[in-house]
């Protein structure tokens, strides 16, 4: 009798070692299997037909939450209910809190029903069946789905069956997740790259229109340019003609017409910086590094028949990177700038200083003793920004361009450019980008 019962008890322990390396073999094939599924179809299809089959229940079906309600809807089976293929046969809707099924759902908590024919709640589906088990699929306290079976024999289910089961569900929870963060990173990818192309598409658009806007001002001033130099030449010539030969005008006459004369040529100039200003460009490919020192010994060169009397002092001079033409002509028109404000016969003495910061030169001119109104030096540095009703507070001064070129070209090289005065001068700050 003793060993019969031992027998027996060898006999169970037997069967549940096999039952728990049935278990892990196939907990193990659904880890690894989990690695290759990418979409929530195929993984309850593979979860029902490839997992839940070998566990020898009758039937199973895994139900997925409709996410903007409270209802679950059959998305995959196995057994009766799927008679073939990929198909449900009268696939279900069941909500929060109804049957087994949504009181698992909404508890949150398994259930083994050992009996079905004493619970209420139970919802005749295709069969009859005498037990059921439930388990929901969780991620991080919210409900994703719920995995069901049922089977004929009342008290089939086991809690080494529930075990298995809620294992299961945490992987499926696991990987449901991130199937649906991969899937929102695609959408937002796929809308993102839309934007992009969307945005890209009309900056091109705005690009081409720019472009096309700059050819046809250059073209416009150009030949406006050339149409009011035309008659300019002619006036400035019959001035000038007439100004050599031998002519009786009273003293106020003489007044009237030497200043007749001097507005032709400052028309005349202002024609040929307007010109230049609309065929300005910094082409990056003529960027260079660029020696001060030796740049501004050319501009002394350069003015030196025109300010007799001009120092340029240099201290703690760097070098910069840029369109050399460019920067030189910068240079040169601040100094201009610096001698149309000077009193007549004194001399221009100018201190040339940098610092480097980071990626930038930052560099000051100062006009030694020569203070000017930084009030008209800014209008003239902006002047293209003026509102009508400045204008007529403006005084212009002789070239009024020139500083507007200045701050284009500054612009062109992405520095910045601003005019300070003080009680020992009047000064030009801009930088540049750092030679390399």
């Amino acid at each position: 009798m003793d060993l019969n019962i031992s027998i027996n008890k060898l006999y169970e322990k037997n069967l549940s070692l096999k039952e728990k390396d049935k278990y892990y073999r196939i907990l193990n094939f659904f880890s690894t299997s989990l690695l290759q599924i990418n979409s929530e179809t195929e993984l309850v299809w593979f979860l029902a037909k490839k997992i839940i089959s070998n566990l020898d229940f009758q039937d199973c079906v895994i139900y997925l939450r409709n996410a903007p309600n409270k209802k679950l809807v059959q998305k995959a089976a196995y057994g009766p209910k799927n008679p073939m293929g990929y198909e449900i046969l009268n696939p279900l809707e069941i909500n929060f809190g109804e049957g087994i099924v949504g009181t698992v759902a909404l508890n949150q908590k398994a259930e083994i029903i050992n009996d079905t024919r004493k619970d209420s709640r139970y919802i005749l589906d295709d069969n009859n069946r005498c037990s059921e088990i439930a388990v929901p699929i969780i991620y991080e306290n919210e409900l994703l789905g719920v995995i069901d079976s049922e089977h004929s024999d009342p008290n089939f289910y086991t809690k080494e069956h529930l075990q298995l089961l809620k294992t299961i569900a945490a992987m499926s929870a696991t990987k449901i997740n991130q199937i649906r963060i991969e899937e929102k990173l695609k959408k937002h990818q796929v809308n993102l790259e839309k934007t992009v192309n969307h945005k890209t598409e009309k900056l091109n658009q705005t690009i081409q229109l720019l472009h096309q806007s700059n050819d046809y001002l250059r073209s416009f001033s150009y030949a406006v340019s050339h149409d009011l130099k035309e008659p300019l030449r002619t006036i400035k010539t019959y001035l000038q003609l007439f100004d050599k030969s031998n002519h009786n005008l009273l003293n106020s006459s003489e007044k009237y017409f030497q200043s007749a004369l001097t507005e032709t040529l400052s028309m005349e100039n202002f024609m040929d910086s307007l010109l230049e200003y609309s065929k300005l460009e910094c082409s990056k490919e003529k960027y260079q590094n660029i020696a001060i020192s030796d740049m501004l010994l050319i501009i002394n060169n350069k003015l030196e028949g025109i300010i007799p009397n001009l120092k340029l002092i240099q201290k703690n001079i760097n070098n910069v990177y840029g369109d050399f033409q460019q920067i030189k002509k910068m240079f040169l028109y601040c100094i201009l700038t610096f001698k149309e404000f000077l009193t007549h016969g004194n001399s221009l003495s100018i201190e040339i200083s940098s610092i480097a910061k980071k990626r930038y030169i930052h560099y000051t001119l100062k006009s030694m003793g020569n203070i000017i109104s930084e009030n008209i030096l800014k209008k003239m540095l902006h002047l293209l920004e003026l509102k009508p009703s400045e204008e007529d507070e403006f005084e212009k001064s002789m070239n009024c361009l020139r500083l507007v070129i200045c701050k284009r070209i500054i612009k062109y090289h992405q520095g910045t450019i601003d005019v300070v005065t003080d009680s020992s001068g009047t000064s030009f700050r801009f930088s540049l980008p750092k030679s390399i």
